[in-house]
């Protein structure tokens, strides 16, 4: 186009584009990304050109306040309880020490079982490794972690690429 060369990946994305034009569909931006070196998925940051991902601002600034939210309680209904260690545990994937403090967690939800109420004591461990996530969390100069071998794979602007296009 133009006298420049486009890239399968640019093309299937342009074909998508206009299929869902052509079917009434409306482009919902925010989810939607076209090909490019840096993409958020799932509130995850993936940058192929430093070679690193790290949890996007807004969802950090949601997990802190979880977790400072139920480290000032004394109990804590057991669903959200297991909601907020399934959503810390997924930020473990950029938080990769984030792992071990999780540990006192964990054991005070498999312990929740000798609490009226199907609640969760957050004891004095529970809260420490809480407000150690929270703090991690806040840190915006966190650095994210390594893309494992990116250099082995082509990037999205390369005509070696296999694109999914998925939700």
């Amino acid at each position: 186009r133009g006298g420049v060369q486009l890239s399968r990946a640019q093309l299937h994305w342009e074909a998508y584009v206009d299929t869902l034009r052509r079917f009434g569909f409306r482009s919902e931006a925010r989810k939607e990304q076209p090909p490019r070196t840096r993409v958020v998925l799932l509130g995850v940051c993936i940058d192929l050109d430093s070679e690193r991902l790290w949890l996007d601002e807004p969802k950090r600034v949601k997990y802190s306040a979880r977790a400072r939210h139920v480290a000032a309680e004394r109990t804590c209904d057991r669903d959200d309880f297991m909601s907020m260690l399934g959503k810390l545990n997924f930020a473990a994937v950029c938080y990769p020490r984030g792992r071990q403090w999780l540990h006192a967690p964990w054991r005070a939800a498999r312990a929740s079982f000798r609490t009226k109420g199907d609640r969760v004591v957050v004891s004095h461990g529970v809260r420490k490794a809480l407000l150690r996530w929270a703090d991690e969390l806040e840190d915006a100069s966190h650095p994210g972690v390594p893309l494992a071998a990116s250099d082995a794979f082509p990037t999205t602007t390369s005509e070696q690429a296999a694109v999914i296009y998925a939700d």
